[in-house]
Protein backbone atom coordinates (compact mmCIF):
# COMPACT_ATOMS: atom_id res chain seq x y z
CA UNK A 1 0.00 0.00 0.00
CA UNK A 2 1.72 3.29 -0.98
CA UNK A 3 -0.13 6.44 0.38
CA UNK A 4 0.18 9.82 -1.75
CA UNK A 5 -0.61 13.47 -0.55
CA UNK A 6 -2.38 15.14 -2.80
CA UNK A 7 -3.84 17.99 -1.09
CA UNK A 8 -3.58 19.94 2.50
CA UNK A 9 -5.89 22.36 4.02
CA UNK A 10 -5.17 25.16 6.13
CA UNK A 11 -7.40 27.01 8.74
CA UNK A 12 -7.34 30.85 9.26
CA UNK A 13 -7.79 32.64 13.03
CA UNK A 14 -8.65 35.85 12.24
CA UNK A 15 -9.35 38.90 14.99
CA UNK A 16 -10.69 42.29 14.59
CA UNK A 17 -7.79 44.51 13.19
CA UNK A 18 -8.22 46.35 16.36
CA UNK A 19 -7.57 44.02 18.81
CA UNK A 20 -4.24 44.16 20.77
CA UNK A 21 -3.63 40.80 20.81
CA UNK A 22 -1.30 40.00 17.92
CA UNK A 23 -0.34 36.50 18.83
CA UNK A 24 -1.86 33.40 20.74
CA UNK A 25 -0.32 30.00 21.55
CA UNK A 26 -1.91 26.63 20.49
CA UNK A 27 -2.84 26.53 24.29
CA UNK A 28 -4.60 29.73 24.62
CA UNK A 29 -6.26 29.05 21.03
CA UNK A 30 -7.81 25.43 22.52
CA UNK A 31 -8.50 27.69 25.61
CA UNK A 32 -10.74 29.77 23.53
CA UNK A 33 -12.21 27.04 21.56
CA UNK A 34 -12.94 25.33 24.37
CA UNK A 35 -15.08 27.56 26.69
CA UNK A 36 -11.62 27.92 29.26
CA UNK A 37 -11.01 31.35 28.22
CA UNK A 38 -13.87 33.69 27.32
CA UNK A 39 -11.99 37.30 27.88
CA UNK A 40 -9.59 38.65 26.01
CA UNK A 41 -7.76 40.07 29.16
CA UNK A 42 -6.85 36.27 29.72
CA UNK A 43 -4.68 36.38 26.92
CA UNK A 44 -2.83 40.08 27.40
CA UNK A 45 -5.88 41.77 25.73
CA UNK A 46 -8.71 44.53 26.83
CA UNK A 47 -11.05 43.28 29.19
CA UNK A 48 -14.03 42.00 27.04
CA UNK A 49 -15.50 39.03 25.97
CA UNK A 50 -14.09 36.60 23.35
CA UNK A 51 -16.99 35.98 20.77
CA UNK A 52 -16.37 33.07 18.90
CA UNK A 53 -17.72 32.14 15.39
CA UNK A 54 -17.28 28.77 13.50
CA UNK A 55 -18.45 26.51 11.31
CA UNK A 56 -21.46 24.19 12.15
CA UNK A 57 -20.40 21.34 14.10
CA UNK A 58 -21.23 18.91 11.20
CA UNK A 59 -18.79 20.60 8.94
CA UNK A 60 -15.50 18.67 8.39
CA UNK A 61 -13.29 21.83 8.97
CA UNK A 62 -15.52 22.18 12.34
CA UNK A 63 -14.47 17.88 13.61
CA UNK A 64 -10.75 18.75 12.58
CA UNK A 65 -10.03 22.08 14.50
Amino acid sequence: MHEYVIARDGLSLIVHPDNPVDHLSMEEIKDIFTGKVTNWKDVGGNDEEIIVLARESSSGTYVFF
